[in-house]
């Protein structure tokens, strides 16, 4: 992405992300395939943004019965457009500020599958394909006009101000940033398209979300912390070093467990689900562990492709909260006491009868 924004990409490509006008910018596409345009994007992230798009829609059935499939698929692909675009953003970010190089996980630029302009002109198509997705949202939904063009906003703006503009990503700050976005912002815009107003129940229970997001950035800015320190990238964990960097890891990903068999104990038996990822998170931590004791291999075999395998934990973990919420069930504390309830009958009709 273009590091210091549009006067960073200036340099390699002449102009900012929009230089041009838009039409203009997009007319660079001609001859850029569909697979490559998509994998410059890095779809294996998009379950980040689509899980907590899902869990609001799915909070404003549950509470207070109201869901419009319309709104939650706009929502959806709003958020994987922008999503996109952050992702092109910071491919072009890292590029212009020489921080990818040959041994970079992200080779769109490095190897020539895009040019600088083709990247910058996929930018504006996100960000346009996210732009014409929320305004037919905004009649369509509960919420006032004014709070949802707020939200939609926030979020183009976390996407572009990772690595562009005040390159958050860079100060160490990328990680607050994400979590953010990809918990309470998220679930918040999902669940206020839906309903129209805001709601402290689904801003805690995108807490479990935000987290493992954290994680899924966290283990790729583990994977590239040789290359980072290299380039003067000051991130988290360059910031934190490989053994508090592993207690983040295991942190992030492990947490929210807690909250799992809490609302499993309080509110349903279903929102236990969660717990059965619990095994392949025990073997990511152990994995992330020793792909940072490998020395300064920055894409040791357990280490290259952490952040994707962690992605895809998020994403079922994710789906499985969501399962929960749709999922009507008593809570382990009503199980538990209406089962003693009954061996208590039985057994007083046993003895007394």
């Amino acid at each position: 992405g273009a590091g210091g924004g549009a006067a960073a990409g200036g340099a390699r490509g002449g102009g900012g992300v929009a230089s041009g006008g838009v039409l203009h910018g997009l007319a660079k596409l001609r001859g850029v395939r569909p697979r490559t345009a998509l994998l410059a994007a890095r779809p294996w992230s998009f379950p980040a943004s689509v899980a907590p798009v899902l869990l609001g829609a799915s909070l404003a059935f549950k509470l207070d019965d109201v869901f419009s499939p319309l709104c939650l698929c706009l929502a959806t692909g709003c958020a994987v457009a922008v999503h996109a675009a952050g992702n092109l953003v910071n491919t072009y970010a890292d590029y212009a500020r020489g921080v990818d190089g040959r041994v970079s996980s992200d080779k769109t630029l490095v190897q020539g599958a895009l040019s600088p302009p083709q990247v910058r002109a996929l930018i504006t198509a996100a960000y346009a394909t996210g732009a014409l997705l929320g305004l037919p949202l905004i009649p369509l939904s509960r919420a006032p006009a004014g709070v949802l063009v707020g939200l939609l906003l926030a979020g183009a703006g976390s996407s572009y101000a990772y690595t562009a503009g005040p390159a958050l990503k860079y100060r160490a700050l990328g990680d607050a940033l994400i979590m953010a976005t990809f918990g309470p912002l998220l679930v918040s815009f999902s669940y206020v398209s839906q309903v129209g107003a805001a709601s402290w129940t689904a801003l805690r229970a995108s807490i479990p979300l935000a987290l493992q997001s954290g994680a899924i950035l966290h283990a790729n800015n583990a994977r590239d912390m040789v290359e980072d320190a290299a380039a003067g990238v000051d991130t988290l964990a360059l910031r934190l070093g490989r053994r508090r960097s592993v207690v983040l890891y295991e942190l992030l990903l492990l947490a929210p467990y807690a909250s799992v068999v809490w609302r499993a104990a309080r509110t349903s038996t279903f929102a236990g689900l969660p717990l059965a990822t619990l095994p392949a998170a025990l073997r990511l931590a152990a994995d992330f562990r020793a792909g940072l004791a490998a020395g300064d291999a920055p894409l040791s075999a357990s280490l290259a492709r952490m952040p994707m395998r962690t992605a895809k934990h998020a994403a079922l973990f994710a789906l499985l909260t969501t399962a929960g919420v749709l999922l009507p069930s008593p809570s382990l504390r009503e199980l538990g006491g209406s089962l003693v309830r009954t061996a208590l009958r039985s057994y007083y009709d046993r003895v007394f009868s």
